[in-house]
């Protein structure tokens, strides 16, 4: 039986690199945690519906590794950029999490 302190100790997050031709290189994204995607969910609401910039701007925080994103940063870049890469971005750090961006919006 496992014990906490190899549970603590596991290396189980994915990680993936995102080429974003757009920006001139590339991205690391990794898998997301569940109190992160929790969190993504929770700041994503408006009322009863999810708020797209909300949903990709806390994706970006919690996703991206490389480089490193605070939420009002990811804003900022989801403000200022062509959606292509944005989403490209996103979709990644689902795809390790193991979800669909539609999946996660709706549980």
């Amino acid at each position: 039986m496992l014990k906490l302190d190899e549970i603590h100790k596991a290396k189980d997050f994915r990680e993936s690199e995102v080429a974003v031709p757009e920006w001139g290189g590339t991205v690391k994204c990794r898998t997301l945690s569940m109190a992160a995607r929790w969190e993504i969910g929770q700041k994503s609401m408006n009322g009863d519906k999810v708020d797209n910039v909300k949903f990709a701007a806390g994706t970006m925080q919690h996703g991206l590794i490389e480089p490193v994103m605070t939420y009002d940063e990811a804003v900022k870049v989801i403000n200022e950029h062509h959606p292509a890469p944005i989403q490209r971005i996103v979709d990644e750090v689902w795809r390790l999490s193991g979800l669909t961006e539609a999946v996660a919006k709706n549980a």
